[in-house]
């Protein structure tokens, strides 16, 4: 009887149970806005690995805490390989205009990604 109880394994949950912490979200959104913009500014200054350094701690806090990052900000950056995109420097913009169709293509120099985004284009008067 006891070989019997010996052999059974009592059947315990192994998944950890995250307990909930209230985040200060004005907050974590003014850090994560910060990171960007000196990832921007490090783009800017030619450093590249220290900017795409800083883009991912702030994409990674963004998804820890559930905050969403801005649209505006969240296109400065390739979502591939988190560089920032600055026309000439590290994006190639194109403008493609197809009447309700048009959008602007962005790629990116150092992966080579493609984002489409699609705009209104104005009206000749």
């Amino acid at each position: 009887m006891d070989n019997e109880k010996a052999g059974i394994q009592k059947m315990t949950s192994t998944r950890k149970t995250r307990r909930r912490v209230h985040v200060d979200k004005c907050g974590v959104l003014k850090e994560i806005e910060f990171l960007l913009k000196k990832a921007v500014s490090a783009a800017e200054d030619g450093d590249v690995e220290w900017a795409r350094f800083l883009t991912r701690q702030a994409f990674v806090l963004s998804q820890r805490t559930n905050v969403r990052i801005p649209r505006k900000l969240k296109r400065l950056f390739c979502k591939k390989c988190f560089t920032p995109l600055l026309p000439g420097v590290t994006a190639r913009c194109r403008l493609h205009a197809k009447g309700k169709r048009s959008y602007i293509s962005v790629t990116c120099l150092i992966c080579g990604n493609t984002r489409r985004y699609q705009y209104k284009p104005r009206k000749r008067p």
